[in-house]
């Protein structure tokens, strides 16, 4: 059952969601490829004579408009998308029907989590492919390959820190999800207008995960682990010899501005960003199937 339920849900979502991630996707893939053109353009000498600089300049001005409203656009109608299907089928008019379902709460709130998760790790990953794709065109996805090498070579945890960030992304995301959810289901419970409830259970939720993650990470980085990564060494400065090497060629920037130390930090900081998310994403879960199970309240 809740592989159909899965299934429904994709369907109906992806109506208008696929269309926006087309939308955004083409026109990432014009400005790359425009600000390419231009890039290779400067690179060649080109001036604003023989590359007609002021139609260029302003298409250029337009279409950097354009790919981060595209972006904005793209962030918001899937959390519009994913919180009003939700809302639409667990709380309102549609819900008496999803409710006589042979499923029970936990399968219709699992079927939803894991489309609204997947959709929002999706937009991400577009995003994501959109800045490889500006990097490509530039040319600096070449250096950083090459800096990350040079790094790994070193034995810089350079694997673990894709691993933990990645990992971060999908939990993240799929706790972001569950909060959304939890605020739906409680919201009804406090105030009457069940969009202010929601609004307000949303507004209490967050800020209590900002105070969470203010007294975790407080404590995490007033320990004695933390106090051992940020011990003075030799690989946690730039010494003379990487500065030389640097002013002779800055696309060893990337390699050099990072050592073993400093991924070390950034490892331990994610994952504790890791954990932290793992750990809300539990309370919203029990929290949205406590509402839905104990305290439903339909329109």
């Amino acid at each position: 059952m809740l592989s159909k339920l899965v299934k429904y849900e994709f369907k109906a979502t992806s109506r208008t969601i696929l269309w926006v991630f087309l939308a955004f996707a083409v026109i990432a893939a014009v400005s790359a490829i425009f600000f390419g053109n231009l890039v290779t353009q400067a690179e060649a000498g080109g001036t604003a004579t023989d590359t007609g600089g002021t139609a260029k300049g302003l298409a250029a001005v337009l279409l950097f408009f354009a790919y981060f409203a595209s972006m904005a656009v793209m962030m918001i109608v899937v959390v519009v998308v994913v919180i009003s299907r939700f809302a639409r089928t667990m709380l309102g008019r549609q819900a008496y029907l999803t409710h006589t379902l042979p499923a029970s709460r936990e399968q219709l709130l699992l079927a939803k989590l894991i489309t609204g998760s997947i959709w929002s790790i999706a937009s991400t990953g577009l995003v994501l492919l959109s800045l490889f794709l500006f990097s490509l065109r530039e040319g600096g996805w070449g250096d950083m390959v090459k800096g990350l090498r040079e790094m790994a070579a070193e034995g810089s945890p350079i694997g673990q820190s894709i691993t933990l960030l990645a990992l971060l992304i999908v939990v993240s995301a799929t706790a972001g999800t569950l909060m959304f959810y939890a605020a739906i289901s409680w919201g009804p419970n406090l105030l009457k207008n069940r969009v202010g409830g929601s609004i307000l259970a949303f507004i209490i939720l967050y800020i209590a995960t900002q105070i969470a993650s203010f007294i975790a990470l407080l404590g995490a980085f007033s320990g004695t682990a933390m106090d051992a990564l940020a011990a003075p060494g030799a690989d946690s400065a730039m010494d003379a010899a990487a500065q030389e090497e640097l002013l002779a060629d800055p696309s060893q920037s990337f390699a050099i501005s990072f050592s073993v130390s400093d991924f070390d930090s950034m490892n331990y900081l994610l994952g504790m960003q890791t954990i932290l998310w793992v750990c809300f994403g539990v309370v919203f879960w029990l929290l949205a199937r406590y509402m839905l199970r104990r305290k439903l309240n339909l329109a």
